[in-house]
């Protein structure tokens, strides 16, 4: 499919340039030759204007490669310029000039290898019965023709050009498109697969409930019914979060948020987790740091973060959630002791359904949809994401936000007030 929208693509792209660059070399050959013919009449027009007394043609001088012929009604004929051609050429060209209704007014004559334009005059000053005016236009007309077949050699190079930019171009067009496809692809197969065993449970509960006789065991089988249509729930809420996250690709709305606040109720939120699951939770925030976000936004991905540590920190373990600032960032960073993630595995941490085996406790309880989502709210709220791990003992996942001059001007302003 998308091997046939790169070639349409292409092909499109390649019939446009190459009608653009023929039509604007056609129209530069034409251009110049029409400034060329135009050149040659004005010069035409000065000679059979011009007061040349023929008669005494010894002081005569024209302009290079034209020719005058004048012929009288007294049979006489006084003619300059042709001493340079053959006999025949010359007796072709008086032949032409004094046969009176042989020539137009103006128009090209040629013969042998020479090719003129002329203009004519008739009835002239003196008793002229027709003065002809010629140009040997056979220089500029090889000229012409060696600017055609420049023009055309450039045109084939040209294309050249043209159709690797268009192979490229359409490259890297299609490239976002079938990124999207590939994850639509993916996000469909995935949520297919995590949603077969819960099915599967709940249709083999169903069957054993339809059967028991046991009050005991009926509650068992619907307990389970019960749990595997939440996770069902929690999937579906997962990915209509996420698909509203990347849909929305409309500027948010910002204010000066006291992200201090958030992470501190935050942390107090979770200590009693902490407490239920034995695990040292550590809070080193730095107080009344306030940036331009997204108050509901930076929440829930603070949230995210807390809990995916929470999920993967075994009893006894450790997470940090700490908050500093320098002079031209702002980050905030949750940390939690596991069993880390390779070097190799990190830049895959926050793709759609990825997995990782940070703790057996909560082995299969994820889907690997959190941090996705974390990802593109960290995005929105124009702000960078990373993972940390050494591989062996911990993760850590900082978020940094770019405070520029004028937004900390801004921030302090509202704060004054």
């Amino acid at each position: 499919m998308f091997k046939d929208l790169k070639r349409k693509l292409t092909a499109t792209f390649v019939l446009t340039g190459f009608m653009f660059i023929a039509l604007l070399f056609v129209v530069v050959y034409l251009v110049t030759s029409y400034n060329t013919t135009q050149k040659i009449d004005d010069i035409l027009d000065q000679v059979l204007d011009g007061e040349l007394n023929l008669q005494s043609a010894g002081g005569t001088v024209l302009p290079s490669g034209c020719i005058i012929v004048e012929s009288y009604y007294n049979g006489d004929v006084f003619y300059a310029g042709l001493e340079e051609y053959p006999a025949e050429v010359k007796a072709e060209i008086l032949t032409f000039a004094t046969t009176p209704k042989k020539a137009k007014s103006e128009g090209t004559f040629d013969v042998d290898d020479y090719y003129f334009r002329y203009k004519k005059s008739t009835a002239f000053e003196g008793g002229g019965a027709q003065r002809v005016a010629f140009f040997d236009t056979s220089f500029t007309d090889e000229l012409k023709f060696h600017l055609g077949n420049n023009l055309v050699i450039i045109l084939l190079c040209s294309m050249a050009i043209v159709v690797f930019v268009s192979v490229k171009l359409a490259d890297r067009i299609v490239q976002p498109t079938q990124r999207a496809w590939k994850k639509q692809t993916e996000l469909v197969a995935n949520a297919s697969h995590e949603l077969k065993t819960p099915i599967a449970i709940i249709n083999a509960n169903a069957g054993a409930l339809e059967n028991a006789t046991d009050p005991a065991d009926c509650k068992k089988w619907i307990k389970n019914i019960t749990d595997q249509s939440e996770r069902m729930s929690a999937l579906i809420s997962d990915m209509v979060k996420l698909a509203k996250y990347e849909a929305d690709t409309g500027e948010i709305s910002t204010e000066p948020v006291c992200i201090s606040e958030i992470l501190d109720g935050l942390g107090l939120t979770y200590e009693a987790n902490a407490f239920e699951k034995n695990i040292d939770f550590e809070c080193t925030i730095k107080p009344d740091v306030v940036i331009k976000s997204n108050a509901k936004l930076f929440e829930e991905l603070a949230y995210i973060l807390l809990d995916n540590a929470f999920k993967y920190t075994n009893e006894g373990g450790k997470i940090e959630l700490l908050l500093k600032t320098d002079k031209k960032h702002v980050v905030f960073t949750v940390q939690n002791t596991c069993s880390g993630i390779k070097e190799e595995d990190l830049p895959k941490i926050f793709d759609r359904f990825y997995k990782c085996d940070l703790s057996h406790e909560n082995s299969g309880k994820s889907f690997g949809l959190g941090l996705s989502i974390a990802k593109t709210i960290a995005t929105k709220l124009n702000g960078v994401i990373s993972a940390v791990s050494d591989g062996k003992s911990y993760l850590a996942m900082n978020v940094s936000f770019k405070q520029t001059a004028k937004d900390a001007k801004d921030v302090k302003d509202a704060k004054s007030n």
